[in-house]
């Protein structure tokens, strides 16, 4: 019998094939295709906790619409781009960190020529900067509250290079499918993985994860009560 829920390893694995499988149909041979990550301050990740229900939504949206503005500003005119975005709410310590990858193709159409525009290089620093006013706007009209306002405000203030983002180097143009199940496994994995589990004595568990801030392995040890909640919550 199947289970179907995230936090069943075999149901994941069947999950994550059936997503590929049919992703690759609508992948484009020949067109260039990037891994991009884009990220939530932490600022906010309290707020998009408390307020899952109304902005995960939009914030998937916030996305794409960043991408086509981020296209259309380096070339100059209006381009729409491709791309298939997964939410992932948790980072390697399993602990609450909404952030998107984009499977995205690297350049957009242009309607008005009817043409593909193919883009080589990808500025990070404008990037960064699209994606701030794009997520910042998005939260401030979602949200719209007093105290909204003022934490968007903080965070302009704190961040005036941009938020961080992750495009991944080089081109992928013979290696799409392989990539959209790297990006397939966010859809149904589980927030931790077994092998990651170093210790559990029916009351403490003991997991490892490489830092991205350390680029460390670190270990963390909390209650099984904790660590069971914390993977629920994750799993949606």
């Amino acid at each position: 019998m199947s289970g179907k829920s995230t936090l069943c390893l075999r149901c994941a694995k069947v999950s994550v094939d059936n997503w590929v499988s049919q992703v690759s149909t609508v992948l484009h041979p020949g067109v260039i295709y990037r891994h991009i990550i884009l990220t939530v301050p932490a600022m906010f990740r309290t707020t998009f906790y408390h307020n899952a229900a109304v902005i995960l939504s939009a914030f998937i949206r916030c996305g794409a619409q960043c991408l086509d503005d981020f296209y259309s500003t380096i070339k100059g005119k209006t381009l729409r781009g491709g791309s298939i975005t997964v939410l992932h709410t948790h980072g390697r310590n399993g602990q609450y960190h909404p952030h998107l990858h984009l499977l995205a193709t690297s350049g957009g159409y242009d309607s008005q020529g009817a043409r593909w525009e193919h883009l080589q290089y990808l500025p990070y620093e404008l990037l960064r900067r699209k994606w701030q006013w794009h997520l910042l706007r998005m939260v401030r009209k979602t949200l719209a509250t007093k105290a909204i306002n003022q934490l968007v405000d903080r965070c302009f203030r704190k961040y005036p290079n941009g938020l961080v983002t992750n495009v991944q180097k080089g081109t992928v143009p013979s290696q799409y499918q392989s990539l959209a199940r790297y990006v397939a496994k966010y859809v149904v994995s589980p927030p931790i993985a077994v092998r990651r589990i170093d210790r559990y004595d029916g009351e403490w568990v003991t997991y490892h994860y490489r830092s991205h801030r350390t680029e460390r392995m670190e270990h963390e040890t909390v209650m099984v009560e904790t660590f069971i909640g914390r993977m629920v919550q994750l799993c949606g």
